[in-house]
This record gives structure tokens, sequence and C-alpha cells, in this order.
């Protein structure tokens, strides 16, 4: 398992994607600075707490992506291992 170069794209995809989600407050921020300097307000108008943008267009998008990269990240190092278990390759 430890020398399949799958396993490591596995594990840059996994670290990348949490790096990623621990940035969303910061882009929460910055949309919701946008939309205040611009007007623009999507549906429901402008919102005062900035963590409402995490789970709002367009943020909710990028949060939904980067949790499935770490789930498949972590499913495929489950079947790598599952598999090494039983003596095969991947």
């Amino acid at each position: 398992m430890r020398n399949s170069p799958y396993c490591v794209i596995a594990v840059k995809t996994i670290i990348l994607s949490i790096f990623g989600l621990s940035t969303l407050p910061f882009w929460a921020v910055v949309v919701q600075f946008i939309d205040s300097v611009t007007g623009f307000s999507s549906g429901q108008g402008y919102h005062s707490a900035s963590q409402r943008y995490i789970f709002e267009s367009p943020l909710i998008y990028i949060l939904v992506v980067l949790c499935i990269n770490v789930v498949a990240g972590i499913a495929f190092l489950a079947y790598a291992h599952y598999k090494e278990k039983k003596g095969g390759s991947i």
C-alpha cells in the first residue's frame, strides 16, 4: 500500500481538501465583502453573518466537492488497506 502512487495521491487529496475546508470561513468573509460592495444579494438578501455564506451559493458547491474528496480519499485508502491484507495488489 505504501508503494502505490495512488495512495500518495489520495493522501495529498485528503490533506488539500481539509485545508480547503478550513479556509471556507475566510472565503465567506470575502464573498460577504464583495456582496456588500457591489450591492448584489442573491435570493434572500444581504446576510449579516458571514458564516451563513458557507451554506449558500456558491460556497456550498465548494463545500460539497471538498467533502466528497475527503470521503473518496478515505474510502480508497481503506480499500487499498483491505486489498493489501487479502494479499492482492491495487
